[in-house]
C-alpha cells in the first residue's frame, strides 16, 4: 500500500510538472476578461492600502456604502493572488516590459500581469494531478489514470482558462480537493481527509458563491457514509460533521463580514438585481450547454463524450463516488442553465461549466480500462485528437475579434449560439489554418524575444520531461505486472485441491 502511494504521488508529481512546462508554452499573461481585471485590482489594493476597493468605474465593479467602488466577485481570487502581485512587483523592478493600458486607463499586461497569470497555470496543472489521484483512489488503473489527466489537460477547455487570473482555475482545483478528501475519508476514515474537504470547500466558496452546487453534494456524501457506514458513535459522527462544516462556516461568515463592509448587507455581494435573474428557462439553457453549436460543452471538448460512455463502468466501480461526481455536474449545470446568462458572457466556450470538466472527465478512466479492439481505440484516438486541435485553436487564436463582432447586435450573436455556420469552433479553426493573426501567446503582446525563446524551451522541456516520464511510468508498470505474475504463481499451489 504504502508503495503504491509513494508511486502514486510520484505521478501526479511529474504531472504536474509536465503540465506546468505546457502551460508556460502557451501563457498569454494579459487581462483580457473584466474579471480578471477586477479581481487582480482588489490583490492590488489589499496589498498597497490594506483594503478591498478598486478604482473608479472598474469593470464588475459596484459603488459601495461608504463611497468607494468594489468588484461583486469572490474575495477568494483576489487573496491567492497576493503573493504572485509581490513577486510580480520584484519582477517588474527586475525584468521590465511593454505596459499594455485600455481606453479606460485600466492596466491589462506588464510583468506583474504575467507574474499574477500564473496562479492560473499553477492551479490547472494541480487539478490535472488531482484527476489522476481520484482515478487511482477509485481503482482505475495507472494507464487508465494517466490517459485521463492528459485527456482533461490537453482535451477541455481547462487549458484555455489556465491563462487567465479568473476563479475558474481555483475553483476547479478547490472542489476537487474537496473529492479527493472525501473520498479518501471513505477509504481510510481519518478525519484529517475531512479538515482538507472542508477546508478546500470553504476556500471553494470565497471562490465563488455559487460553487456551493459543487460542494452540497460533497456535504450530503459525508452524510450518507456516516449513516450508512455506521463507523463511529453518535459523538464521533457529530464530530466528524463539525470538522468537515466549521472550515466552510468560517469561510462563510469571512464573505458575509465582506459583503457587510461593503455594501452595508450580509446578502448583497455587488451583484444587485442581477443576482437574481435566473430567467432563463431550464431546457432553453440545458439544450444550449450541451447541444448548441455556439456552447455546447461537448463541441468545446469532444473527449467528454468518452466520458460519458464511461460512468456506467465507474458507477460499477464505485457506486456512490460516481453518484456524487455525476450530482456535482448535474447540480451545477442546472444551476446556471437558469441564469440569464447561461453561455458565460462573451468567453471562449461555456464558461461557467469550466469548474466541473474534472468531475466531467474522470469517467474516462473506467473507460480506458476497457478491454477495446482496435476500431474503438482508433475512436478515441480520433476524439481525442480532435479535442486536443480544438484547445490548441482556442490558445493560438485570439478569440476576441470574432467574438466581438458577433456581439455587436443581438441577431449576430444570437447565430454564433445557434447557428453552426457561426459556431466560434468553426470561426477561429478557419482562422487558424489561414494565419488570420499571429499567435495569442504574451511573446506577441510584449513583443519580447526573451520571452519567445522562454516560451519554446519550455515547450522542449516538456517534450523532456514527457519522454523520461513515460519512460520510468513503463518500466514501473511492466515491474508491478511482473510481480503480480510472481505472486499469483506462488500462489496457484494453495488452490490445489488436497
Amino acid at each position: 500500500m504504502i508503495h503504491r502511494k509513494n508511486q502514486n504521488l510520484l505521478t501526479a508529481s511529474w504531472l504536474f510538472v509536465l503540465f506546468v512546462l505546457i502551460y508556460l508554452s502557451t501563457a498569454k499573461g494579459v487581462f483580457e476578461y473584466e474579471d480578471d481585471v477586477s479581481m487582480f485590482y482588489v490583490t492590488q489594493d489589499i496589498v498597497l492600502h490594506g483594503n478591498f476597493s478598486t478604482p473608479p468605474k472598474t469593470p464588475g465593479a459596484t459603488q459601495g456604502v461608504d463611497g468607494h467602488w468594489y468588484s461583486k466577485y469572490g474575495i477568494g481570487e483576489s487573496i491567492l493572488g497576493v503573493p504572485f502581485y509581490f513577486i510580480g512587483n520584484i519582477l517588474e523592478k527586475v525584468l521590465p516590459s511593454k505596459e499594455i493600458i485600455d481606453q479606460r486607463g485600466f492596466l491589462r499586461a506588464n510583468t506583474l500581469v504575467y507574474t499574477v497569470c500564473l496562479v492560473g497555470i499553477l492551479c490547472t496543472a494541480g487539478v490535472i494531478s488531482l484527476v489522476y489521484l481520484v482515478a487511482r483512489e477509485l481503482e482505475c488503473s495507472p494507464r487508465g489514470a494517466i490517459v485521463t489527466a492528459f485527456c482533461f489537460g490537453l482535451g477541455t477547455f481547462a487549458w484555455h482558462y489556465s491563462r487567465t487570473f479568473m476563479s475558474e482555475p481555483p475553483s476547479m482545483l478547490t472542489g476537487a480537493i474537496s473529492f479527493y478528501g472525501m473520498l479518501r475519508y471513505r477509504n481510510q476514515g481519518r478525519i484529517r481527509w475531512l479538515f482538507l474537504s472542508g477546508s478546500a470547500g470553504g476556500v471553494c466558496l470565497l471562490m465563488r458563491l455559487t460553487n456551493i452546487s459543487v460542494i452540497a453534494p460533497v456535504g450530503a456524501w459525508l452524510l450518507w457514509l456516516l449513516f450508512t457506514k455506521k463507523r463511529d458513535t453518535p459523538l464521533g459522527m457529530l464530530r466528524n460533521v463539525v470538522t468537515w462544516v466549521l472550515p466552510i462556516a468560517v469561510a462563510l461568515v469571512m464573505a458575509g463580514i465582506y459583503d457587510l463592509t461593503r455594501f452595508g448587507n450580509v446578502f448583497e455581494t455587488g451583484y444587485g438585481l442581477e443576482a437574481g435573474q435566473f430567467t432563463t428557462p431550464l431546457y432553453v439553457g440545458i439544450y444550449g450547454l450541451v447541444l448548441s453549436p455556439g456552447k455546447s460543452v461537448f463541441l468545446y471538448a469532444p473527449v467528454l463524450l468518452i466520458g460519458l460512455a464511461g460512468w456506467k463502468a465507474l458507477y460499477h466501480r464505485s457506486t456512490d463516488a460516481t453518484i456524487v461526481a455525476a450530482g456535482i455536474a448535474i447540480v451545477y449545470m442546472a444551476f446556471y442553465a437558469r441564469y440569464y446568462q447561461w453561455y458565460g458572457g462573451g468567453a471562449w466556450g461555456p464558461r461557467f461549466l469550466t469548474v466541473i470538466l474534472p468531475f466531467m472527465a474522470i469517467p474516462i478512466a473506467a473507460f480506458a480500462d476497457k478491454e477495446m479492439n482496435v476500431p474503438k481505440w482508433i475512436i478515441f484516438g480520433g476524439i481525442g485528437l480532435l479535442s486536443l486541435f480544438i484547445q490548441v485553436v482556442s490558445v493560438l487564436v485570439p478569440y476576441v475579434p470574432y467574438e466581438g463582432k458577433m456581439e455587436s447586435n443581438p441577431i449576430l450573436f444570437a447565430s454564433l449560439l445557434w447557428n453552426p455556420a457561426a459556431s466560434p469552433i468553426i470561426a477561429e479553426s478557419a482562422s487558424f489554418v489561414a494565419r488570420q493573426y499571429p499567435v495569442d501567446l504574451s511573446f506577441t503582446y510584449y513583443a519580447s524575444p526573451a520571452l519567445q525563446t522562454f516560451q519554446i524551451t519550455s515547450l522542449i522541456a516538456a517534450g523532456f520531461v514527457f519522454a523520461v516520464g513515460m519512460v520510468v511510468v513503463g518500466r514501473r508498470s511492466q515491474l508491478e505486472q511482473r510481480l503480480v505474475k510472481e505472486i499469483d504463481e506462488c500462489a496457484a499451489p494453495d488452490l490445489l485441491p488436497r
